[in-house]
Parts: structure tokens; sequence; C-alpha cells
């Protein structure tokens, strides 16, 4: 059985939080603020996981800066 270790185009809230190591509350907190792509699928929210781990690396930028 061949594993798959892309990293996916979309994610759940949950499986974000376990790709970046970013918590529940700033995830709400950055897409309400308009940093974090996401999308609603019926009642679930998904983030664009490509565009957020390059906010991430943004982040870790201006931090190290």
């Amino acid at each position: 059985m061949k594993t798959n270790t892309e990293t996916p185009r979309y994610a759940p809230i949950p499986l974000w939080n376990r790709i970046s190591g970013t918590t529940r509350t700033w995830t709400y907190e950055a897409i309400n603020d308009g940093k974090l792509r996401s999308i609603k699928v019926g009642r679930r929210r998904l983030i664009d996981v490509p565009s957020g781990l390059e906010l991430l690396e943004s982040l870790d930028e201006k931090n190290a800066a």
C-alpha cells in the first residue's frame, strides 16, 4: 500500500491545526482578520493549505528580522 505524504489542497480545521502546529483560536482569528483563506462546504470550513503555509512562512520571516 502506498502512503500519501502530499499536503492536501484544502483541510478541515482540526487537520490544518495538526499540519501547521497552530491552535484553533489562532486559526479562527486569522480567518476573521482575512489573513487565512478558507472556504465553506456545507457546514464545514476548509482551510486553503498552500496559502496558509505561505502565511506561516511570511510570519516566520517577519519574526526573524
